[in-house]
């Protein structure tokens, strides 16, 4: 195989492999997910490395990748309501049809409401507002899944989103400002919030500031978005290492591995987390010999979001009728499950697109 770094030229085409690296990333989150969900909260995921759980690297690659994106948008002249509409239209109308689909097919199937209709109907109403808001999205709702391991959470991989929806605002205001377009204000940026996180993480570790969990998730997936900007600003520079970038992966492993024989510090998180991105970015710029598989691959829909939405219902209810699941049986089948039922609702949605393009063309 003959490699080499994609010019800058075929990057600016958004890069063929994305929709499979993402793919492969939410899979990565799903399967994190579904290890535990036979178990509880209280249990590590399978895969777990240096005590870290591979869903979490898989949520911060998705914030890079998030980053990358939304750099393309800003250097393209795409913010303000622009930016924010085009995010819009692409995810929250699904986010909304799914929701609602779920409610309506689960309720009556395992609800157990107590309360009168309108109390009932309130409570479904507050979890379909701060959901499809995204304020509060996958909140606990009482009397679905009630004797659930993970009690109540009938959408609980979407908790992210609410951080999404935040960094996407503060770039389509930020990305007015020809500032936001030069290399080394944007990686002086990213430098200072991987150094913020490390300082905060340890910070709040040694004096038990639990209370201040909930900003340092936001940091922390903020500063894989801010890599993921100045990635995108730098791919050009990046790309002149070519195949030397495959040392970067196993380089960052080591760091991280050396600091786990030392007094705890973010620093493995740190590392591994660039450990991934090194692979991550490799994946989406690395040119391969054209091969009947890498045609397949650049073919793969975009089934992120829908297996994000899908995935955490379907082990829910799964446990309901097969409790007594080992992890590994468990996984196959949620996934198994979760892919197919994604590649449903992707062609049904891409039906429905064409017809309404070619309705829309006959009207014209």
């Amino acid at each position: 195989m003959q490699s080499d770094i994609k010019s800058d030229k075929s990057a600016l085409n958004l890069l063929s492999r994305l929709n499979a690296v993402r793919l492969f990333v939410v899979l990565l989150i799903t399967v994190g997910y579904a290890s535990t969900m036979p178990q509880g909260p209280s249990y590590a995921e399978i895969f777990n490395v240096f005590g870290y759980d591979p869903s979490w690297f898989g949520i911060q690659l998705l914030f890079f990748i998030s980053g990358l994106l939304a750099m393309r948008s800003v250097e393209n002249g795409r913010t303000g309501l622009a930016y924010l509409s085009s995010r819009f239209w692409r995810n929250i109308p699904l986010l909304a049809v799914i929701t609602i689909l779920t409610l309506v097919i689960l309720i009556p199937l395992f609800g157990t409401f107590d309360g009168s209709a309108t109390q009932v109907m309130s409570a479904l109403a507050k979890y379909l507002a701060l959901t499809v808001s995204c304020v509060d999205p996958g909140v606990p709702l009482e009397g679905l899944f009630d004797d659930a391991r993970y009690m109540c959470l009938v959408q609980g991989g979407l908790w992210t989103l609410r951080y999404g929806v935040i960094l996407h605002i503060g770039v389509s205001l930020a990305g007015r400002f020809e500032i936001m377009r030069r290399k080394k204000f944007v990686l002086i940026i990213t430098i200072m919030a991987v150094l913020a996180y490390l300082m905060a993480s340890y910070v709040i570790s040694v004096k038990s500031l639990n209370a201040l969990a909930t900003p340092l998730t936001g940091l922390r997936l903020c500063y894989a978005f801010l890599i993921g900007m100045s990635a995108w600003l730098y791919r050009t520079e990046l790309s002149s290492f070519g195949a030397k970038l495959w040392i970067l992966p196993p380089l960052f492993v080591g760091i991280a591995a050396v600091n786990y024989l030392l007094p705890w510090t973010s620093i493995i998180e740190v590392s591994l987390t660039m450990a991934w991105i090194s692979l991550c970015f490799i994946a989406l710029f690395l040119k391969i010999k054209t091969s009947p598989f890498l045609q397949m691959v650049e073919k793969c829909p975009d089934l992120t979001l829908i297996i994000l939405l899908v995935n955490w219902p379907i082990c829910q209810v799964i446990l309901q009728f097969r409790d007594e699941w080992s992890i590994l049986p468990f996984i196959g089948y949620s996934t198994a499950l979760t892919l197919t039922i994604s590649f449903v609702i992707h062609s049904i949605r891409a039906r429905l697109k064409n017809y309404s393009g070619m309705h829309q063309l006959k009207t014209a």
